[in-house]
C-alpha cells in the first residue's frame, strides 16, 4: 500500500511540470514538484532531493535541475547593481575610475581591473549608446568588452 501511494505521488509530481520551486531548491525534487503549490509538494520535493540526491553540488555547479549556473548568478548580480546605480556607474565609466566601476569589475570577476576600466572608458559610447538604455543592455555591453 505504501509503495502504491509513493508511486502515485511521484507520478503526480512528474505530471505537474518541470519548474523548480523556490522552497524545494535545486534538484530533481524541485523539477518534479516545483510547479505545485502547498506544503505537501514542498515536503515531497525536498524528500526526493534528500533521498535520491543528497548533495546539490552537481545541480548548482552545472546549472541544471533548476539551479542557476555561476555565470547566470554573476550576470544577475551585476545587472542589479548597475540598475540600482546606473548614473554613478556611467559617471565612473566616463572617468575610467571610481568605486562603482571598481565594484562592477569585482562582480564580473575581472582579472585586470585597470585594463577593464580603461577599455570601458574608451568605449563609453558603445556601452551607453543612448540615455534610455537598460541595465541589462549596459551589462551585456560591458561583458562584450571582456
Amino acid at each position: 500500500m505504501k509503495k502504491q501511494i509513493v508511486a502515485a505521488a511521484v507520478g503526480l509530481c512528474i505530471a505537474a511540470g518541470a519548474f523548480a520551486s523556490k522552497n524545494v531548491g535545486p534538484g530533481i525534487g524541485g523539477v518534479l514538484c516545483g510547479s505545485q503549490n502547498g506544503l505537501f509538494w514542498d515536503v515531497l520535493g525536498i524528500s526526493i532531493n534528500d533521498t535520491f540526491f543528497p548533495t546539490q553540488l552537481g545541480a548548482v555547479t552545472l546549472g541544471t535541475s533548476g539551479a542557476s549556473s555561476w555565470s547566470t548568478i554573476v550576470y544577475d548580480q551585476t545587472e542589479k547593481f548597475i540598475g540600482d546605480n546606473m548614473d554613478f556607474v556611467a559617471t565612473d565609466i566616463a572617468m575610467g575610475e571610481g568605486e562603482y566601476i571598481d565594484t562592477v569589475a569585482e562582480l564580473l570577476k575581472v582579472e585586470d581591473a585597470s585594463a577593464f576600466k580603461a577599455k570601458a572608458r574608451d568605449n563609453f559610447d558603445a556601452i551607453f549608446p543612448s540615455a534610455e538604455i537598460s541595465a541589462a543592455e549596459v551589462t551585456q555591453n560591458l561583458i562584450a568588452l571582456l
